[in-house]
């Protein structure tokens, strides 16, 4: 299982703890509980992009920035919707602010990060540097039998290692 499939799992879980929380009650009837909008996250081809659904949102109720190494995306839902028939007239509105914070991985590069918002989706795309490697390849040159020969004394283990402590070395 990757990091951030288990963070997905782990923030779902908080998310459903949360809005399992029981409902205050207003006039009989409960109160709407907590939203959070869905989101994807995903790591590939050097890049850390986050997909967050906000249907119905508009995009200036949408406030995005990065706090101490991490992604936070917070607003505010507001949507009304009315019903007007013949003798019948229905009224509701849904208002609740929303936060999200997702961790950035090590090695994003977080004043690069481009947003986009289309069609109640935010995408956010953070670069990640390329990474580092310590690796390199040791080209192995044939040895000569001559020089091992002569490397059978005291003074060969020393050499071998590529060490010179000087106690194998000293004539007495």
């Amino acid at each position: 299982m990757s990091p951030f499939a288990l963070l997905r799992e782990m923030t779902d879980l908080m998310d459903r703890s949360f809005a399992g929380a029981p409902s205050q009650q207003r006039g009989g009837r409960s109160a709407p509980s907590l939203w959070a909008p869905a989101l994807e996250v995903c790591q590939q081809d050097n890049n850390f992009t986050i997909w967050a659904d906000l249907p119905g949102i508009d995009p200036n109720d949408v406030h995005l920035e990065i706090d101490n190494d991490q992604i936070v995306i917070q607003g505010e839902r507001k949507q009304e919707h009315k019903e007007e028939r013949e003798g019948f007239h229905r009224s509701e509105r849904v208002y609740g602010s929303f936060y999200r914070s997702i961790p950035l991985p090590e090695g994003a590069k977080a004043d690069d990060v481009k947003a986009e918002f289309h069609n109640g989706v935010l995408q956010i795309t953070v670069p990640l540097e390329q990474p580092k490697s310590n690796r390199r390849q040791i080209q192995i040159h044939p040895g000569s039998e001559s020089k091992s020969s002569t490397t059978g004394s005291s003074t060969g283990s020393s050499s071998a290692t590529g060490g010179n402590s000087g106690a194998g070395n000293q004539k007495t």
